[in-house]
């Protein structure tokens, strides 16, 4: 892949780039919506490329005031360029920061559009906090010099065709934007900037954010290409706790007998099935609560009654079928005391009427209720017949029907219903020995193992991450993993150790019980750099062929940049296996066979593998460069990272910010007559801008 478009993100921040379709050259004309929304973007790159120049713009000071002196005198910056970059910076900030604002905020500034807000945000914030905002970018103002003085040191210039196309892509952005405010460049510089900031300085910024560029990228490229195996492992050495990590799972309780029972397992999977058998017998979703919401469906008994009284229509008729039944009517009171709150609020449903009836499910109970009368004044005349669930060998489940009828006791039942439910949950091993439910043609008894093996996948701790921390506390989790941590990393602790802390609060003791998962490790995830770029609709299968036809004979950055041309195509150097959302092209990318240089078509019938709309075929190119470690990948990142930095560092040293006083006064003799925002609408709260 081409140096200019080099992605430099942190592995914690590895894109998960999407596929992209294969773009046609016609662009339909912008809604309204959309232009608001491309103005933002069209901003944010002007930050990149006008940061520098705006400063210098700042008409209502004097252009001779030097914020940061260049030494070799081309690349001052002054207070006009200042302002324009505090207010291209708080633009930035707004962007984002729209999306996280409530409704009731944004109606109280008045202001419905993003675009309008962050000009609005951004042009009141140069006003009323220029000296502090400008105070806080003073680093970025001196690095912007620094680094432009050693590019002239070293001979480094731009040549007359970048120069060129860095002053018109300027224009060309802040027109644009202008357009969507409905003026000129002239007109949108005085309304949201102020302070006479003008054109040219603008393009002045553009051309040395250009030659910025330029001489951080070369520099950038000097470390990359510095790096050895031996900087490597040096930087992961010398930065262990960026790297390495231990992993476990935990679980907290005030149970003695459930932390005893956690610190009794012997695997990983042990400890697990504990906690799944405890949260059936006593968490929320109990394997009685689960089992009794559909009991009903296998009581003969409760069942016979319910068929014998319902569909009553006279009182005589269900007054016999009720003393048939062993069954009286009485007077029930809403939330009248004893009364099952769940029978209760069947009763007094507020569409019941007489003569209905039904089974009703409770906790330990199943009640068989019929009303004799419609609910009047929260009292009603009802039968009702309990039915006691669960009691042992005297409660027997059916299976089947026929010669291939098998009746089991409660007992038997659970066992190997939770038997069903962890080998589903891959707890248990499955022996042909044991009496399983998975495959089961009962629809009742596959309900209630779904519902298990829910409430059992809810119970089941998920695994957690813990970075190598140099000084832990004193009898802290964090010191039983590091402690002890030899020279060459290796961990103190093996998969399955346990260990159980203690706290008390309020005279209550807590038990935390942690399982080591995975002893302190590398991330060792692969990395690819490669890429791919998607072609769909008619002919979808020769326009890709086509395309691998014009990569023949290209190899390193001439191939990746036949993809970067392309703007739908994913490129990237840090394409990660759950990034590739394609299992087809996730399993080519990633294939440790892969050479660099291969590139291919992979044709697949679902362009949309994460979304329910209609499917539709369509093929990958693909190629492939070269694949690393995460971990290795983090640590040539944080290496150039760190070294820019120091290098950065070095630069400025010599560099200050200059002239603020003049700053001052102007800020303090303008109150209240700065220049007007010009929207009509009261401004967002502002902060100082951050480098």
């Amino acid at each position: 892949m081409g140096k200019g478009s080099r992605n430099r993100l942190n592995r914690e921040g590895v894109a998960t780039p999407e596929p992209k379709k294969k773009a046609t050259k016609y662009r339909k004309p912008l809604s309204g919506a959309a232009k608001g929304a491309i103005a933002g973007a069209v901003c944010l790159v002007v930050v990149v490329a006008i940061v520098f120049g705006a400063l210098v713009s700042n008409g209502t000071f004097k252009r001779g005031n030097i914020l940061v002196h260049s030494k070799t005198g081309d690349y001052d910056i002054n207070q006009q360029m200042a302002t324009y970059m505090v207010w291209d910076a708080l633009y930035y900030t707004a962007y984002y920061q729209w999306s996280y604002l409530s409704d009731s905020i944004k109606q109280q500034t008045g202001i419905s559009d993003q675009t309008t807000y962050c000009l609005t945000y951004a042009s009141s914030g140069v006003q009323d906090t220029l000296r502090s905002s400008i105070n806080s970018y003073a680093n970025t103002l001196r690095e912007f010099v620094a680094v432009c003085d050693f590019a002239a040191g070293q001979g480094i210039t731009l040549t007359e065709e970048e120069r060129k196309s860095a002053r018109e892509q300027a224009e060309q952005q802040l027109d644009y934007m202008a357009l969507l405010s409905g003026l000129n460049i002239k007109g949108f510089l005085k309304l949201y900037v102020g302070n006479n900031v003008k054109l040219g300085d603008v393009k002045d910024v553009a051309e040395l954010q250009a030659l910025y560029e330029k001489m951080r990228e070369k520099k950038q490229g000097e470390v990359e290409d510095s790096i050895t195996a031996d900087i490597i492992n040096q930087y992961v050495k010398d930065n262990p706790e960026s790297f390495y990590a231990t992993e476990y799972i935990s679980h907290a309780t005030t149970d003695t007998a459930l932390r005893d029972a956690l610190l009794a397992v012997d695997s990983i999977n042990a400890f697990k099935t504990v906690l799944v058998k405890d949260a059936l017998e006593n968490g929320e979703n109990t394997y009685k609560a689960i089992f009794n919401k559909y009991a009903t469906t296998l009581s003969e008994d409760a069942n016979e009654v319910l068929v014998a009284i319902e569909k009553k229509t006279t009182l005589d008729d269900l007054n016999a079928a009720l003393t048939e039944q062993g069954m009286t009517t009485a007077e029930y009171a809403k939330g009248q005391e004893g009364l099952n709150g769940t029978l209760s609020d069947w009763m007094f449903h507020k569409d019941r009427k007489q003569f209905d009836s039904a089974v009703v499910r409770t906790e330990d109970v199943i009640y068989v209720v019929v009303l004799a009368s419609t609910p009047a004044e929260d009292k009603v005349q009802a039968a009702v017949k309990e039915f006691e669930l669960l009691d042992g060998e005297s409660y027997t489940i059916t299976t089947g029907e026929g010669d291939t009828a098998t009746s089991v006791t409660d007992e038997a039942f659970r066992t190997n219903m939770i038997n069903s439910m962890l080998v589903e949950l891959e707890l248990l091993e499955k022996t042909d020995e044991m009496t399983l439910y998975n495959d089961s043609e009962n629809e009742t008894v596959q309900e209630i193992l779904a519902e298990m093996v829910e409430a059992g996948e809810e119970a089941i701790p998920e695994n957690e991450t813990e970075s190598y921390d140099k000084e832990p506390e004193e009898d802290s989790f964090q010191e039983w993993m590091f402690k002890d941590v030899g020279e060459d990393f290796s961990s103190p602790v093996d998969i399955g150790d346990l260990k159980s802390f203690t706290e008390t609060k309020d005279d209550e003791d807590t038990y935390t019980v942690y399982m080591i998962v995975e002893p302190m490790k590398l991330d060792t995830d692969p990395l690819v750099n490669g890429g791919y770029l998607m072609f769909e609709g008619d002919d979808y299968e020769n326009k890709a062929n086509g395309f691998l036809a014009e990569l023949a004979g290209l190899s390193g950055d001439d191939l990746s940049g036949k993809f970067t041309a392309e703007d739908d195509a994913v490129v990237s150097e840090i394409l990660s296996e759950s990034s590739v959302t394609v299992e087809e092209l996730a399993a080519w990318l990633f294939d440790e066979a892969r050479a660099a240089g291969d590139t291919t078509v992979i044709a697949v019938s679902d362009s949309t593998p994460d979304d329910d709309d209609e499917n539709e075929p369509c093929a990958y190119v693909a190629f492939y460069q070269s694949r690393q470690p995460g971990w290795e990948y983090s640590a040539r990142t944080g290496y150039t990272n760190d070294t820019m930095q120091a290098w950065v560092e070095e630069l400025i040293a010599s560099y200050e910010l200059t002239g603020m006083d003049r700053i001052k006064d102007r800020v303090e003799t303008s109150t209240g007559t700065g220049t007007s925002s010009g929207t009509g609408t009261a401004a967002p709260e502002t902060t100082a801008a951050v480098a």
